[in-house]
């Protein structure tokens, strides 16, 4: 079993700067820049902020939106589906954002210049990418992305794995062909919908999901600064449908999902249910281990609602740094299950208790201190997962 000590907490995100004068309906996207936090709430506003002990300090905030007479529309708009801090081929440091239109902004900002509250952010120059891609990537300067799902966007759903051309100049100090739609190239069309990626940049490595069936690929770059598959590393079949990959330490990669079974419905997510997880070792082409999760975990498009913990390090051995990972996931009642990767057994870590009936779908970000969760049904609210530490300096329990 997991014995683990978790402090949940649960903290409002920052709406005050927004267009709408309407209750926040939840969060749609959280991730990590560094010490900060980003966070979009849903149809208000992107923030990046410090986390302190009991609030969030705003530093910038990003709530343009061209429209403002159709709340719709404008939610989409604000909705970010990925964010990248990325440097130009001059070194130049530049905050990218891309929304669910496919909009790729453009952002010139030092966070910790800010002073007597946040920044207002203004793109400085924008592109223009596919509509309503869940996952997407930034590799050598190009944007690597999971099949445009066509929800409320003027293009259609369509299987494949995309990738633009290098979105910086070479010769110069700017983005190339800006606010114009930017070229691509679609790969394994035959393979059908890409449901997950994730890259392994010191390794050059790319694992692509197409449902059941997950692919590692050598990549690399060509001539003309775009990425080319070099070779097919491995290939392994999972009984879910994966919708989380990662890859850990220098030969293994992670892989989770829910019920093969289910369909996706935007309107009703509660019916992704089930899934299990897998630890594959990719360079033995070898399954460590296969569970079930016997939860039904917050699953959506776009959400995460799984990590591992702890990060490995190069000093632990293969057998004792597998042993000491734990499997994470959020269900929409923002209770967390851990479970052992080496025995598949869990246990519940923090129960709500009742507290919440459906908060949707989850998006997890983890931390060194914690597990950071916002659900898209759950209003403008952080939920925070502490960890205690033991003398080791990893969780406090045993598995």
């Amino acid at each position: 079993m997991i014995d683990l000590a978790i402090k949940h907490s649960s903290m409002p995100t920052n709406i005050q700067h927004s267009n709408f004068d309407i209750e926040p309906t939840g969060i749609a996207y959280v991730g990590c820049i560094d010490e900060y936090l980003v966070i979009t709430n849903t149809s208000h506003n992107t923030e990046i902020s410090e986390l302190l002990t009991e609030k969030l300090l705003p530093k910038a905030i990003y709530n343009h939106t061209k429209y403002l007479d159709h709340l719709d529309k404008a939610a989409f708009d604000l909705d970010m589906h990925a964010i990248f801090v990325e440097r130009n081929e001059q070194g130049k440091q530049y905050l990218l954002m891309l929304n669910h239109f496919g909009c790729l902004k453009y952002f010139d900002v030092r966070f910790d210049e800010t002073a007597n509250g946040p920044i207002i952010l203004n793109p400085v120059a924008e592109q223009i990418w596919l509509g309503d891609v869940e996952q997407t990537l930034l590799i050598n300067g190009c944007l690597v992305s999971s099949s445009p799902c066509g929800y409320y966007t003027d293009e259609p759903s369509k299987p494949g794995l995309y990738i633009s051309v290098p979105i910086w100049k070479k010769d110069d100090e700017w983005i190339s062909g800006c606010n114009k739609r930017l070229e691509y190239e679609a790969y394994f069309t035959e393979l059908g919908i890409v449901t997950a990626i994730a890259v392994n940049k010191p390794a050059n490595l790319l694992a692509i999901a197409f449902k059941q069936n997950v692919y590692v690929y050598k990549i690399k770059q060509s001539k003309n600064r775009s990425i080319i598959f070099d070779e097919l590393v491995c290939k392994v079949k999972v009984d879910f449908y994966a919708r989380y990959l990662s890859f850990l330490q220098e030969k293994y990669l992670f892989c989770a999902g829910h019920d093969i079974n289910c369909t996706e419905n935007v309107d009703d997510t509660s019916i992704l249910k089930g899934g299990g997880f897998l630890l594959f070792d990719y360079i033995e082409n070898e399954i460590i281990s296969a569970f079930a999760f016997g939860h039904d975990l917050a699953w959506g498009n776009g959400g995460i609602c799984v990590t591992t913990y702890p990060q490995f390090t190069a000093a632990r051995s293969d057998s004792q740094t597998i042993k000491d990972v734990r499997v994470f996931g959020l269900d929409r009642q923002a209770n967390l299950i851990g479970w052992s990767l080496n025995t598949g057994k869990s246990n519940i870590l923090f129960n709500s208790e009742g507290s919440y009936s459906n908060l949707g779908i989850a998006h997890v970000v983890l931390t060194k201190e914690s597990i950071i969760c916002g659900f898209n049904r759950g209003g403008a609210v952080l939920h925070i997962y502490y960890f205690a530490n033991n003398d080791t300096g990893y969780l406090n329990g045993r598995v």
